[in-house]
């Protein structure tokens, strides 16, 4: 599979659709850590060609470090049939942004590369700046999802057994 950004790389798993009796097959990609590398993203994208029933998986760490994370928010968000989750990254951000006098929350994200991120909020209008970071806000931490008949739960980091309970597992 093609490396993303970060050493990460674009997955693809093959699953029949409802439409196999047409013989056509709907893939599953799954990518994360992407790190503000949009090029990069789009190059694996490019390279992959996911058709229109397609699902697209990004496991978070979309921004921070690279030189264009507001790029990959703006990329992820309009891709079709893509789900995107929050890695620890769009934690640092979104607790330092709820309180920007908390200086610990400051310092946190910025030690882990969050002052390209904030340069480049910084610079969208309020408008989409709102509505992008809602975007963000609204992203869940984990998704479920079947391929090749087996159930997958998909998520940035650990999982605590406690707070997610999926369905049987196969």
């Amino acid at each position: 599979p093609p490396r993303g950004a970060g050493g990460a790389r674009l997955v693809r798993t093959g699953e029949k659709s409802d439409e196999s009796s047409r013989g056509s097959v709907m893939a599953t990609y799954v990518f994360s850590d992407v790190h503000g590398h949009r090029a990069t993203l789009e190059r694996a994208l490019e390279r992959v060609s996911p058709g229109a029933g397609d699902s697209i998986f990004c496991l978070g760490d979309m921004i921070d470090r690279g030189p264009d994370p507001v790029g990959v928010l703006r990329l992820v968000r309009g891709l079709p049939n893509a789900t995107a989750l929050l890695g620890n990254h769009e934690d640092l951000m979104l607790e330092c942004l709820h309180d920007e006098s908390d200086a610990l929350a400051a310092m946190n994200w910025a030690i882990n590369g969050g002052a390209v991120t904030s340069e480049g909020l910084s610079k969208l209008p309020a408008g989409e700046l709102e509505e992008l970071l809602g975007w963000v806000r609204d992203r869940p931490r984990s998704a479920r999802v079947r391929v090749g008949g087996r159930l997958y739960l998909l998520a940035h980091a650990g999982v605590n057994p406690g707070v997610v309970t999926p369905e049987a597992w196969d």
